[in-house]
């Protein structure tokens, strides 16, 4: 896998947030735009939280 910086993993976090929220009470976007962007940002938490090192 990809080794990220704590800061990159907020950004990525930060950034599917931002498209959910921007999906959110939108009539322009499709019902399957806003499910996939959802299912993206839970598909990349998950790996995050999976790949994250313990801290020490």
């Amino acid at each position: 896998m990809m080794d990220l910086t704590p800061h990159e993993r907020r950004e990525l976090k930060d950034l599917t947030e931002q498209l959910i929220e921007a999906t959110n009470n939108n009539t322009y976007w499709l019902n399957q735009v806003r499910e996939t962007s959802i299912e993206l940002r839970d598909r990349l938490n998950a790996w995050l939280d999976d790949d994250q090192e313990p801290d020490t």
